[in-house]
């Protein structure tokens, strides 16, 4: 085996990992989510399978509730909303020491918000989610670690309404924090 071979070797490795993990996110900017909504809190999970090169691909799906605090800037009647999300991401792992990883990522994916009444949901809007962020994990055992993260994310959302109202409704933007916890060797 030459040098090079077991260099590339090295470069790609099959190390999978899930995490679980809590949310929290502040909408702001001129639209409807910072207006109408208060803070949400949520759940997410990631799937990751290898590595390459440092560069770690990776399935997400998130899942949100919000309290509508203006319900007449919803355009809808509702007193709460749902907004999910399912994207992929791209980090990059940057080991600190044995056991602390700095991770900046971006990604992109669609995402959804359901206006809703009780159990009755309706008016859906879907859209493209753009995001870029920085995760720092603390392994603490052979194959576990906790986690915070910090992300900006960029939302457009589809609308049907009169074009002096769509930049106000087709868009939004917000911090999310995250907590939460790794599984998986390296």
């Amino acid at each position: 085996m030459t040098a090079q071979e077991i260099e590339e070797k090295k470069t790609f490795e099959f190390a999978p990992k899930a995490r679980i993990y809590a949310i929290s996110s502040l909408n702001f900017g001129d639209n409807q989510l910072a207006d109408a909504y208060g803070t949400n809190y949520g759940i997410g999970t990631s799937l990751s399978f290898f590595s390459l090169a440092n560069f770690r691909p990776a399935l997400n799906y998130e899942l949100s509730r919000y309290q509508i605090v203006k319900p007449e800037l919803t355009r809808a009647t509702g007193n709460s909303s749902t907004f999910w999300s399912v994207f992929g991401t791209v980090a990059y792992d940057i080991p600190i020491t044995k056991e602390v990883i700095i991770a900046p990522d971006f990604g992109i994916g669609y995402s959804q918000l359901t206006l809703g009444a009780g159990k009755t949901r309706f008016g859906n809007q879907g859209g493209t989610q753009f995001r870029a962020g920085l995760s720092t994990n603390y392994k603490f055992a052979s194959a576990a670690a906790v986690f915070v993260g910090v992300h900006y994310i960029y939302t457009t959302l589809q609308v049907s309404t009169h074009p002096d109202f769509e930049s106000y409704y087709n868009h939004g933007q917000q911090i999310q924090f995250a907590i939460g916890f790794q599984f998986g060797k390296k």
